[in-house]
């Protein structure tokens, strides 16, 4: 049995250190991070929190990072996509929450 650590193995995958770690890194561990926020902010999303699509912003930013150091650049288009519909999702729940409560403060009686 070997003592080899988390280090030992990242500078056998990225032997020149420095930027190939953090490329290896964006590379091969940031995706499986990525993939967890988007299943969280789906989550989110479907329970109406109402940052949700904020999280989904700011995770497509990540992913924007991977697909540009990946070179996927098939991806691009469903980034732009979900850019657009994450931050129109985010604004149209912002306004009917802005709708109800207004509606409320006009007739408190409506409160349980």
């Amino acid at each position: 049995m070997s003592d080899i650590n988390f280090f030992d193995m990242i500078h056998l995958l990225a032997p020149g250190g420095g930027l190939d770690v953090a490329i290896w890194f964006v590379t091969y561990v940031l995706p499986w991070a990525l993939s967890c926020i988007t299943i969280w902010m789906t989550l989110l999303a479907g329970n109406h929190h109402p940052r949700a699509w904020l999280l989904g912003l700011l995770n497509q930013a990540l992913w924007l990072v991977w697909m540009l150091v990946t070179h996927t650049w098939g991806l691009l288009p469903l980034n732009a996509a979900l850019w657009y519909v994450y931050w129109r999702n985010h604004r149209k729940w912002a306004r009917e929450r802005a709708a109800v409560a207004a509606f409320i403060h006009d007739d408190p009686g409506l409160l349980p």
